[in-house]
């Protein structure tokens, strides 16, 4: 029929125009409140919050958009020299955009968090810079917590590396980001997955926090390429609007141990629009403490945070290429979105949880491999949203629902609730064991309204029969009687023990019957191609690798396993100089049935795989047919080898697939020396072999010799030294230093020192005579090893000799003169010698006159004398006599040499006592009296100690008992932890600590002239305030009454709201924490926070809210429509009327 001119005067473009800026420009109604849904005939209808009569403006609103975008695409259609303007238009504003935006990179250049050169500096200066940007790593990132990145304390939403607000593309280059989260348990665990440290059972003493990579604000675009990541808490978090692409990434031990443990590796939060793109990527060990919450056996389904958690009005995920492994208890993906993923494997994870979206899950693998069947091991869709799955296994080991299933999950492998589908086609399910009997077992759930299908020929499926669901049952369910359910389909073997096996396909039955699954969908090549649902092309490779389709392309196995006449080779483990092969079973060759398989595998380049001989490598032989996995010892550590491995029968096949893998072990342990100094030790170690895994870092601790309580030093890094300081001189310390790599941690390499003070030595002047027998003897003091004496400068006086043993001057000087010595001792014990500076004068001998001297002593009881106290004598004629005359006795345990005067032994007085004593010194022609002192010092020691934060807390000295009670003080710039004060008279430190952590103060103890001090570590460590609330269910005009179940509270309490909001009409209690009141508005379901704080500390509860409809509620009124919306409206009545019209003059209709 031919088309109607187009007249210059067409009414409905200006009005169409009019209608499309309109309803752009206008904002949509309360967009600034955050939508919460409901559900009404189980239909979601999205409200925004503080409506009245405006409650369905926002649907409404849609609708609007949604003509005027029909008509202004007619207008475009219609008006061709208006389409060409536009398009020009956009063409030019693009260009113009691109050329203000100048991309730039920023290289990562230091192995910090933080600072010059990091990885956060660099973000930032790409956020500075508007358009697209790079971000290069040119290092490895190391010891990456919250203190080393500048957030410590950060909300867990913020606690990531760096946040992105820009287009920004991440380029790794192959390197890694380590993080360095380091928690204990009072027996000494660390780290362990399961365990949340603010968990009020675990009584963790938190060092340091895990952070996330990246959170990307409101509109941001990334992309990471070429990236390691390891113990981390986090890959990213997304708020609206933004776009997440993952290449190449490896990412091992993602544990959230941060505040409450329950963030997603991949969390969206805060909006919609958000979407997820992973490629060619690999995630393995995962865990946070997302409880599982009591869910509706036939209505919603919850279960705790996933590894990707996306159920906050999320966009499009897709995954390609790419293997979860080892998730504890956490499913991949909680999404409500679009999700796409193709050639994907799930080994001992969670699966998926679709609810209110779509997914297409192709050419993929779901095994479990675990004991039991896990509650999150389950396809879940609920709220009409819709999963296929084509061309993809599930083997599960165990088949049960058990424990926490009944009560969240229910039973079952596939689950549809809520008018939500889930349809089978051409793939495979098979269970290990069955337990059969007790709590339902089954494969197939369907509840309110869900449906589970399956496709026929020539995309046929194949479900293994189950105790509680046979062949018969299975296929009314799927409603399909084409139903494959009978044998040879999948090995009905445990998946933990037989790995790969389970999910390959048996090729008969060993009687002539062929396999089920083998070849069975046709159409491949032609009009049923495998295609991605990513990109729409078809997919040419099984989940191993292998050619997806047989026969020329023509026709390709059930299931996501192709299997042909050379096995699947596959890389279970590596281990200390080993490594764990499995592979599938081929086909027999037409030529026999295979009797073994020979494995060939070597180091250096790949070899051929079209060669049949071994060529370049060692091969060894593997008897029997069903003997599918092997174990290569005596391999190098750190070394890359290449295995591939083929059927023989007698001939030998084609060879398998070839994989590459690098034995690791943990490193050695260090081997520690000590160097001990004052109140410290100096530890040095050799680096360990690392056992072919690059070390991460050291872990360096020490504790009292004899205690059980490893303490913790800040050391961080890769450095082979490390001083220990706050010691106690003379107490011995045992110390250990602990090597860490990607495979665990070394054995300790243990050492044991004791601090102590430095060696003293002193000479005093002295002044001889010529040809008058001298000896000068050293002062000396704290010399625990070998001593060593020496003469550093100067020249003794002619006639005398120094003692490099014993330090002694002795001789008959010769020539009278100034003799300026300093002697040199070094502490075979003590890194650092000590000097003395003196003077010898030889004087004439005319001038001799009797001199002797004794220097003061001060040291505690119970001490030997470092050196006996020795007379300086001089100018002595004949025999020496020493004795006591006057003045106070020896202290007890002193004994005097009465011939050559010294003092020696060990005092046993009381301290803080000086004795005055007087020595009278004759020789042959005169007597002298010399004065000195002896002074008992005291002593002074703290044991380590432990409090609770807020509980009454006391720390006793030992002290020796003073003959003169002495004062207790802290030196200047000391402080003792907030709540505790040192009493001056007693030495204890007692209150109430209001801060916890670890600190070590110094007290000195002061009696008469002399004082010691001590150093004091005391550990503070936190409690935990355990809240939890009921479930909020009440009725719209029925009061209700919630009291909270609180413990652990010290002193006034005070609760708040920390997210969500409380149904309308209800309040929460500041002080007592109740909530009271009577619902009003609309029926609603949701969630809110409540947080209590009480002087110290503070907890939290998630609490679910259901308010529900009056059982007999009046009609309600219809909303009305404001004016706004009614002119709306009219304006596209009029377009539409306006269309029609033009349509009629087309056609010809009068």
């Amino acid at each position: 029929m031919p088309v109607s001119p187009v007249h210059d005067e067409e009414p409905e473009i200006p009005l169409g125009l009019f209608l499309g800026v309109l309803l752009r420009v206008i904002p949509q109604p309360y967009t600034k409140q955050k939508p919460y849904t409901v559900y009404k005939n189980d239909l979601p209808i999205y409200i925004h919050r503080k409506t009245t009569n405006n409650q369905y403006h926002g649907a409404l609103w849609t609708q609007l958009r949604t003509y005027s975008d029909a008509l202004i695409y007619e207008i475009l259609t219609v008006r061709k020299h208006m389409r060409n303007t536009v398009v020009a238009t956009i063409l030019f504003a693009l260009l113009l955009g691109s050329s203000l935006a100048s991309a730039a990179t920023f290289d990562v250049t230091s192995a910090s968090c933080s600072g010059p050169g990091s990885f956060q500096e660099a973000v930032a200066a790409a956020n500075a810079n508007a358009g697209p940007d790079t971000v290069a790593f040119q290092t490895d990132v190391v010891g990456v917590q919250d203190v080393s990145c500048g957030l410590n304390g950060a909300d867990p939403g913020n606690a990531y590396m760096a946040l992105v607000t820009d287009e920004l593309t991440i380029e790794g280059n192959g390197h890694s980001i380590t993080g360095r989260s380091q928690w204990f348990t009072p027996d000494g665990g660390e780290n362990i997955p399961g365990l949340c440290p603010s968990d009020k059972d675990v009584d963790a003493i938190v060092l340091s926090n895990p952070v996330g990579l990246i959170g990307l604000e409101a509109g941001a675009q990334v992309t990471v390429n070429d990236l390691k990541l390891k113990s981390l808490r986090a890959i990213a978090r997304l708020r609206s609007d933004t776009d997440l692409t993952l290449n190449r990434i490896r990412a091992d031990q993602t544990f959230d141990f941060y505040r409450f443990c329950d963030t997603g590796a991949i969390n969206l939060i805060s909006g919609a629009n958000q979407n997820v793109t992973i490629n060619d990527s690999q995630f393995s060990e995962a865990w946070n403490d997302g409880l599982v919450l009591q869910g509706r056996p036939d209505g919603n389904q919850f279960w705790g945070n996933a590894f990707i958690a996306g159920f906050s009005n999320a966009g499009t995920l897709s995954i390609s290429n790419s293997g979860f492994f080892d998730f504890a208890g956490i499913p991949l993906t909680d999404w409500d979105g679009t999700v796409n993923i193709e050639t994907t494997e799930l080994n001992d994870t969670g699966f998926i949880n679709i609810r209110g979206g779509t997914a297409t899950i192709t050419n993929s693998l779901f095994m479990g491999d675990d004991v039991d069947q896990k509650p999150q091991q389950r396809i879940m869709a609920s709220n009409r949203g819709s999963i296929s799955l084509e061309a993809s296994t599930i083997a599960l080991a165990l088949l049960d629902c058990d424990l926490l299933c009944p009560n969240t999950t229910g039973p079952g492998v596939f689950i549809a609730t809520n008018n939500a589908t889930i349809e089978l086609k051409a793939s495979a399910v098979s269970v290990g064991f069955d337990l059969g009997t007790g709590t339902p077992h089954v494969l197939i759930r369907e509840a309110t309204g869900g449906n589970v299908t399956a496709t026929a020929g020539p995309n046929p499926n194949w479900l293994q029969p189950v105790m509680q669901q046979n062949a018969t049952a299975l296929k009314a369910i799927l409603d399909q009687p084409a139903l494959l359910t009978d044998a040879p389909g999948l090995p009905n073997v445990f998946a933990r023990n037989f790995y790969y096996e389970a999910a390959t396909p048996l090729a008969d039955d060993g009687g002539g019957t062929p396999g089920l699954l083998i070849d069975s969908v046709t159409g491949a090549g032609t009009t049923n191609q495998l295609l991605s649902p990513i990109t729409g092309n078809p997919i040419t490779e099984d989940i191993f690798g292998n050619p997806r389709t047989e026969a020329g392309g023509t026709v390709r196995n059930i299931g996501a396993v192709q299997l042909g006449l050379a096995p699947t080779l596959v890389l279970t483990a590596t281990g200390n100089a080993l490594v764990d092969l499995t592979w599938t079973r081929p086909l027999d060759p037409v030529s026999g049935a295979i009797s073994g398989y020979d494995l060939c595998y070597g180091s250096g380049a790949l070899p051929d795989p079209t060669l049949t001989t071994c060529v370049g490598g060692t091969q060894i032989a593997v008897s029997g047919p069903d003997t599918l996995s092997t174990q290569v010892n005596g391999l190098t550590n750190g070394t890359t080898y290449w295995f591939q491995v083929r059927g023989v029968h007698p001939a030998a096949g084609p060879w398998s697939n070839q994989v590459t893998a690098i034995p690791a072990g943990v490193p050695d342990a260090p081997a520690v020396s000590t160097i001990p100094a004052t109140g410290a030790v100096q530890l040095n170690w050799t680096t360990p072999n690392n056992q072919g895994s690059a070390l991460t870092n050291y872990i360096v601790q020490y504790k009292p010799a004899g205690t059980t309580t490893w303490l913790v030093t800040s050391f961080t890094g890769l450095g082979t030294n490390f001083t220990v300081g706050g010691l106690t001189d003379l107490t011995p310390y045992e110390f250990s230093v602990t090597a860490t790599n990607g495979i665990g941690s070394s054995n300790r390499g243990l050492v044991t020192a004791t601090p102590r003070p430095a060696p003293y030595v002193a000479y005093a002047n002295v002044t001889g005579f010529e040809n008058n027998a001298l000896t000068i003897l050293p002062t000396f003091a704290n010399v625990y090893g070998t001593a060593a004496y020496s003469l550093v400068s100067g020249s003794l006086p002619p006639g005398m000799t120094l003692s490099t043993t014993t330090g002694e001057i002795t001789g008959t000087p010769t020539t009278a003169n100034s003799y300026p010595l300093t002697i040199e001792l070094v502490d075979s014990s003590f890194p650092t010698p000590v000097q003395s500076a003196f003077t010898v004068t030889i004087q004439p001998n005319a001038s001799a006159t009797l001199t002797a001297n004794y220097d003061n002593y001060a040291g505690p009881a119970g001490s030997a004398l470092g050196s006996p106290l020795r007379p300086k004598v001089t100018g002595s004629t004949g025999t020496l006599s020493f004795t006591l005359a006057g003045g106070d006795p020896l202290p007890s345990g002193l004994a005097l040499n009465p011939t050559t005067g010294e003092i020696s032994g060990t005092p046993d007085t009381a301290t803080g006592r000086v004795y005055s004593l007087n020595m009278e010194i004759t020789d042959s022609l005169n007597t002298i009296n010399e004065p000195f002192n002896i002074e008992i010092t005291p002593t002074l020691f703290y044991s380590a100690s432990q409090g609770i934060l807020g509980d009454a807390l006391s720390v006793n000295p030992s002290t020796s008992p003073a003959v003169t009670p002495g004062t207790y003080q802290l030196p200047t710039g000391q402080v003792l932890p907030a709540g505790l004060n040192l009493d001056p008279t007693t030495g204890s430190i007692t209150g109430t600590p209001e801060v916890k952590g670890l600190s070590t103060v110094t007290v000195e103890y002061t009696t008469n002239f002399q004082s010691v001090s001590a150093q004091v570590p005391i550990t503070i460590e936190p409690y935990v305030i355990d809240l939890s609330y009921p479930p909020i269910a009440g009725e719209i005009g029925q009061a209700l009454t919630i009291q909270p179940s609180v413990t652990g509270l010290k002193g006034t309490a005070t609760y708040s709201i920390s997210s969500g909001s409380l149904p309308a009409g209800l309040s929460l209690n500041p002080a007592t924490g109740v909530i009271s009141g009577t619902p009003t508005g609309s029926a609603t379901n949701g969630i809110v926070v409540i947080a209590v704080a009480d002087l110290y500390e503070f907890g939290s509860s998630q609490v679910l809210t259901s308010v529900t409809a009056p059982t007999d509620s009046a009609p309600q009124s219809i909303p009305t429509l404001q004016s706004w919306a009614l002119i709306a409206l009219a304006l596209l009545m009029a377009g539409i009327g306006l269309r029609q019209a033009r349509r009629t003059r087309e056609f010809g209709v009068q």
